[in-house]
C-alpha cells in the first residue's frame, strides 16, 4: 500500500508507531552511553524539587461564575548549592579559641579579616596558641567546644569570624560529658548567632556531611556517614527498692569517612546546614568520628536549666530534635 493512499487514521497510529520505536531506541542508547560515562558524568546529584500550586477562586460563594487558576512552580536546588550556602552560614558561628598570650593586635599581619564590634582585633597570632574551635549555640553566647581542650587556671580569648576578641569564661566541664560550655563576653542585651541543631534520628548511613575546621581560616572537609554507634546507658536506679534501673540506647559516635585531622572542637554539619556532631578526644581514637550533637543538647540543656530554673523554653535549642 503507498502511503499516499493511508487515510487519515491510519496515517497518526503510524506516526504514532514511529514515535515509540524511536523512543525506544533512544532510551537503549542513552542507557549504553551511561553505562560507559566515567562516574563523574554519572554521579548522582541530589535534588530537592518544591511544588506550589495557587487557587483563586471568587469571594462570593453564590458568583454565576467558577473561576479556578493553578499555578504549578517547580524550584531545582543542586546539592553543591546546598553545600556552599551551609558552609557560608555557618562560618560566623565558629570561635577560634586560643591563649590571651598568643595574639598580637595591631600588627600588619591579619588573622581574619572584616570588622568585628570587640574592643580589639586580632590582627597576628601565634599557632600554638590556637587550642581548638567551638560554635555559638545560644543566642546569649554559649559556645561548645572539645572539654580536653580546657585547662585549669588558663586563661583563653574567642575570636569571631569578624576577627574580634572576646573574653571566654568556662561555664561548665563535666566528667560526664565529652564538651565544655564557654561563654563569651557580651554586652548587655547583646544578641549572638547560634548554629542550628537537628536530632541524631535524622542521621542515615550513606548521607553527606562537611566538617569545617581551619586554625587561621576556615577550610572544609566532606566525606559521608559511615556508621552510627549506639550504646546502652542506665538512667536510673532505685536501689532502696529493688527496682532495675532503666536503660535506654542512644547514639554515642557518628562515623564518617572524613580523614584529615579535624581541630578539637569542629562541627560536623549536614548540607543543610544543621549541626550534627562536634569533634572531641572521646572520638577521636577512631579517625572520622564524632560525638553526636544530642550529647551537647543535653549538656546545655542542663546549664540553661541552672541559669534559668523557671524557664518555659530556651532560645539555646535544646528543645529541637
Amino acid at each position: 500500500m503507498e502511503l499516499e493512499e493511508l487515510n487519515k487514521t491510519q496515517i497518526v497510529l503510524l506516526t504514532l508507531l514511529v514515535s515509540f520505536v524511536t523512543s525506544i531506541a533512544t532510551g537503549i542508547v542513552t542507557v549504553t552511553l551511561l553505562d560507559q560515562a566515567p562516574p563523574a558524568v554519572t554521579q548522582t546529584i541530589n535534588r530537592i524539587v518544591e511544588r506550589t500550586i495557587e487557587r483563586v477562586v471568587p469571594a462570593e460563594p453564590g458568583s454565576s461564575s467558577i473561576i479556578t487558576t493553578e499555578k504549578e512552580t517547580t524550584i531545582v536546588v543542586r546539592e553543591d548549592d546546598l553545600i556552599t550556602e551551609s558552609i557560608e552560614r555557618n562560618k560566623q558561628y565558629l570561635i577560634r579559641l586560643v591563649r590571651a598570650s598568643g595574639f598580637v593586635s595591631g600588627s600588619e599581619d591579619s588573622l581574619v579579616g572584616g570588622e568585628g564590634s570587640g574592643a580589639d582585633q586580632v590582627q597576628s597570632i601565634d599557632e600554638e596558641s590556637v587550642i581548638g574551635l567551638g560554635i555559638i549555640v545560644s543566642t546569649d553566647g554559649l559556645v561548645a567546644t572539645d572539654r580536653s581542650i580546657i585547662r585549669k587556671g588558663e586563661v583563653l580569648k574567642g575570636i569571631t569570624a569578624s576577627g574580634s576578641v572576646l573574653n571566654v569564661t568556662v561555664v561548665g566541664v563535666d566528667e560526664r560529658f565529652p564538651v565544655a560550655l564557654l561563654q563569651l563576653e557580651a554586652e548587655e542585651g547583646q544578641v549572638f548567632p547560634r548554629v542550628q541543631f537537628i536530632g541524631g534520628d535524622s542521621l542515615k548511613l550513606g548521607q553527606t556531611v562537611i566538617a569545617l575546621g581551619g586554625e587561621k581560616r576556615t577550610n572544609v572537609a566532606m566525606g559521608i556517614v559511615s556508621d552510627l554507634v549506639y550504646r546502652d546507658t542506665l538512667i536510673s536506679n532505685s536501689g532502696e527498692s529493688g527496682e532495675e534501673g532503666k536503660t535506654i540506647t542512644a547514639l554515642d559516635r557518628i562515623k564518617t569517612t572524613i580523614i584529615v585531622n579535624a581541630i578539637a572542637g569542629s562541627p560536623l554539619l549536614n548540607i543543610f546546614g544543621e549541626m550534627i556532631g562536634v569533634y572531641t578526644l572521646d572520638a577521636q581514637n577512631v579517625p572520622g568520628s564524632y560525638t553526636p550533637v544530642s550529647i551537647v543538647q543535653a549538656y546545655l540543656s542542663e546549664i540553661v536549666d541552672s541559669r534559668n530554673p523557671n524557664r518555659e523554653e530556651s532560645d539555646a535549642g535544646v528543645e529541637e530534635e
